[in-house]
């Protein structure tokens, strides 16, 4: 009997150590990524051949062991306002939805990458050729 009260008071003990932590920490981190990455495309190809879509997505981790909301369980693209460093060889669409946010045509032959750029919390970027 003595050695179960004394292994219930040293596991107290050992609780109430954890407890004296504190509360977990459980903020959540954002990656913010375009993909893809780098694209090459013919300008003298007939649409959608000289086209691109890039899509620009936020996900967020968690620490194990934390809940996670159910808005962060599917990663689902995070639609922003896009700009091109050429914007008359290589536009690229801001328009909201899944066919035309992120999507740049070549419409002219490029004599340096072009840099598309999601204007977010992350300012990410894309480079696209246009051969």
């Amino acid at each position: 009997m003595k050695a179960m009260l004394g292994l219930l008071a040293m596991c107290s003990l050992l609780l109430s150590g954890c407890a004296a932590v504190g509360p977990r920490d459980c903020t959540g981190t954002t990656a913010y990524t375009v993909t893809p990455t780098m694209a090459t495309l013919d300008h003298m190809a007939a649409p959608p051949a000289n086209q691109q879509q890039f899509i620009a997505n936020a996900v967020t981790t968690y620490p194990m062991g934390c809940a996670v909301p159910a808005s962060a369980i599917v990663p689902a693209p995070f639609y922003t306002t896009w700009t091109s460093s050429d914007p008359v060889n290589a536009p690229i669409d801001s328009t909201f939805g899944p066919t035309t946010d992120g999507v740049a045509t070549c419409k002219g032959a490029t004599t340096v990458p072009v840099t598309l750029t999601a204007l977010s919390a992350g300012n990410m970027t894309a480079t696209l050729v246009c051969k």
